[in-house]
């Protein structure tokens, strides 16, 4: 082997480790976001829910682009997150080391229910508690590495 080829495979390598990482350390972090998503309980509520309410909405509309935020509100549902989960899986398969990879939630009321303490269930949102840990999160995902 020369040693251009040497450095070539040297980068080839570390490009393939970097790439591994930030998919798998987004992965590990979205699904942690769906799975802290609650599903209205109307009974927990102080107030009726909403016309129009569909329970796991919420859960069903954490959407995973790449290089661009998603922009609509999905018109489905999803209780337990493996739907949600399984679509994110999908659009991280191909996601590369060059793409800025999005999880964006636009139902009204997310806002409410991460900041603003809405959720019983989710007294301290679902995304800010699992992206503060997410530099451990990357730590293990960086200990894999060979």
């Amino acid at each position: 082997m020369s040693f251009i080829s040497g450095i070539e495979n040297f980068v080839a390598k570390t490009r393939f480790n970097i790439t591994e990482v930030k998919i798998n350390s987004a992965r590990k972090l979205f699904e942690k976001v769906v799975k802290d998503t609650p599903v209205g309980k109307p009974e927990l509520w102080k107030r009726n829910p909403p016309v129009g309410y569909v329970p796991g909405q919420l859960k069903a509309n954490w959407q995973c682009t790449l290089n661009s935020p998603a922009t609509s509100v999905l018109n489905e549902r999803d209780t337990n997150g493996s739907a949600t989960i399984a679509k994110i899986r999908t659009v991280l398969a191909d996601a590369g080391l060059e793409d800025t990879i999005y999880l964006t939630n636009k139902v009204p009321y997310a806002e409410r229910i991460e900041y603003f303490g809405h959720s019983s269930q989710a007294p301290e949102g679902m995304a800010r508690i699992n992206v503060a840990a997410f530099q451990h999160l990357v730590q293990a995902e960086v200990s894999k590495v060979k």
